[in-house]
């Protein structure tokens, strides 16, 4: 999973993708044991955690809602995806 440096000319749009997961019910976030608001909760499978990271990988910048960042504190890195260091 490559993306050409520069495939785009400076005039034409950024490249924009949308990743998330919801259970079947179309909830994104539960109750835990304590009564807390938690929407870390694993909702995927290793291979969609995987091209998660590989999406993040090839973009800029990463768009998290502000009660995600608040409740789950996410870690927005690329560690299970294999780079150069």
């Amino acid at each position: 999973w490559q993306m050409k440096k520069n495939a785009l000319p400076p005039d034409k749009f950024p490249f924009v993708s949308l990743t998330y997961a919801q259970s079947l019910d179309g909830c994104v976030a539960v109750v835990d044991s304590s009564n807390e608001l938690s929407s870390n909760l694993p909702l995927s499978g290793e291979e969609s955690l995987l091209l998660t990271h590989g999406l993040r990988s090839i973009h800029d910048a990463i768009l998290v809602g502000g009660n995600t960042f608040a409740v789950d504190n996410p870690r927005l890195n690329i560690r299970l995806w294999p780079h150069k260091k």
